[in-house]
């Protein structure tokens, strides 16, 4: 801040204020906006510059001016909304001094712009200091014209407030919003959200955009705060909880701890499901709980969303008892499906076929796949043949050393039956991924993508998830690692 004080002393002649601005566009376009440089790299750079500004030319007049390129370079970008959402909902400390933890959780949160989290916690501030009516404040006896300098689009109250700023550079605030509901989607469905994250989040952003637009959101976080009111009154109107007692005591496989979270249909996106069939057992406990919800909320009806639920998985085998938190119920479903129906259900020695268990759930060949590769990496099943597998009753030494990416290699892909051929032409790349990330330092999917399109003649012709499926082959042999997004060489 102190060298920037000393160089505004030196932007009094409009001449070298104008030297100033085309000389820092310049710069920009030819070191920042390039396809090489990632999202979250050119926003932080742009906050970066806002602040700067701020102190070099309070009114805002420069970065007003120089801050075009990189506003309609932004708006080009697919990533720029989910990137600037996924900073306001950083997780950041609302007691500790917003300075300090600016610069402390950068570091912790990798990839996330921790400044926009801060940014949003000093709206009522903002508010409070007139921030939407600086211009139309008839009262203010310090009020002074616009620049002379100044641009047709100048607006004097953006000048310095960087969430302003990012917000404008999109058509409409919906744009945000919707962004914003989405990803709240995601952190609601986990078993781990934060209900006072959450709640505070959502009153910062009706201070922001208002509480209409804010209103399908609070939906969304009402309905999830009264599941668990509901589902407590279900699970006693079924003695579900009685059920699950009585088996635990008995000592019997326990089925019966089934939750569910009530989302109103009409009020929150798309959520997307894929139906396949679920173990008898659960089917049963669905239906007793659709009967206790109808008891309890009569106009209204359960429709079962199998695909985005989460189940901790027990499984025994002759050596070793496995227990797998959150796993999909998808996945359970294909695991439980390779046991037989004894009273004491037990893994039988005989083969599967991908197609027979997509036959037998029927579900899409895409999960049953995703599902066999997961309990592959698990070392509950092993690849025999190509699409033919077998559960791993006993775990010998020679299994334990070995890699799962050389034994299970068939699988490297969870919905494309192609995937050997897409390595295949992808290894021509890899001394170029290779030379990124050795100069470049660790990078996330959609930077590396970039970079390969701007250095290869020619462009890079494949998609991203091609460009994921064989890093992720890499990963599996070890000659790439991921940490918090990001790809290195290991």
């Amino acid at each position: 801040e102190p060298a920037i004080s000393d160089l505004k002393r030196y932007l009094t002649l409009p001449a070298m204020r104008y030297h100033l601005v085309t000389t820092f566009r310049a710069v920009l376009s030819q070191r920042l906006l390039q396809p090489g440089a990632s999202t979250y790299e050119i926003l932080q750079m742009y906050i970066s510059m806002i602040r700067a500004f701020g102190i070099l030319d309070p009114p805002g007049v420069l970065i007003d001016r120089i801050s075009g390129p990189i506003r309609d370079y932004l708006r080009e970008r697919d990533d720029t909304v989910r990137v600037i959402v996924a900073g306001l909902a950083a997780d950041i400390d609302p007691d500790q001094n917003l300075r300090d933890h600016s610069s402390h959780a950068q570091t912790e949160q990798a990839d996330v712009l921790v400044d926009l989290a801060v940014e949003l916690s000093r709206t009522a501030e903002l508010l409070a200091h007139g921030m939407d009516d600086q211009n139309l404040n008839w009262d203010d006896m310090q009020w002074t014209p616009d620049p002379i300098d100044a641009g047709p689009g100048y607006q004097r109250s953006r000048a310095s407030d960087v969430l302003g700023n990012l917000i404008s550079l999109f058509e409409s605030k919906d744009i945000i919003i919707q962004e914003y509901q989405r990803s709240m989607t995601d952190r609601l469905l986990r078993k781990d959200f934060r209900v006072d994250k959450e709640v505070r989040l959502l009153e910062l952003l009706k201070l922001r955009f208002g509480d209409s637009a804010m209103q399908t959101a609070d939906v969304m976080l009402r309905d999830v705060r009264e599941s668990k009111v509901i589902d407590v009154n279900v699970r006693i109107d079924q003695k579900l909880q009685g059920d699950l007692l009585a088996q635990v005591e008995a000592g019997t496989p326990c089925v019966s701890d089934l939750h569910a979270r009530i989302l109103s249909r009409l009020f929150w996106p798309d959520l997307e499901d894929s139906s396949f069939t679920v173990p008898a057992e659960i089917r049963a406990l669905q239906q007793r709980y659709e009967k206790g919800f109808e008891n309890l909320k009569q106009s209204r009806k359960l429709s079962w969303l199998n695909t985005l639920g989460q189940v901790t998985v027990e499984l025994e085998f002759q050596d070793r008892t496995v227990i797998v938190e959150d796993v999909s119920t998808w996945q359970a479903s294909v695991i439980y499906a390779l046991q037989d129906s004894s009273p004491e259900p037990r893994f039988p020695e005989r083969e599967h076929t991908v197609m027979d268990l997509v036959d037998q759930l029927d579900m899409e060949e895409t999960l049953v796949r995703a599902a066999l590769h997961f309990w592959t990496n698990q070392r509950i099943l092993r690849e025999i043949g190509p699409d033919v597998f077998k559960v791993v009753e006993r775990v010998d030494d020679a299994m334990l050393a070995s890699s799962p990416s050389k034994t299970y290699g068939g699988l490297l892909s969870d919905a494309d039956a192609d995937e050997k051929r897409v390595v295949a032409k992808l290894t021509g790349y890899w001394t170029f991924i290779v030379g990124m990330l050795t100069n470049g330092g660790p990078m996330p999917l959609a930077q590396i993508a970039a970079m390969l399109k701007f250095a290869v003649a020619g462009g890079f012709p494949h998609t991203d998830n091609d460009l994921r499926s064989y890093l992720d082959f890499q990963l599996q042999d070890g000659k790439l690692e991921l940490t918090k997004g990001r790809y290195k060489i290991k």
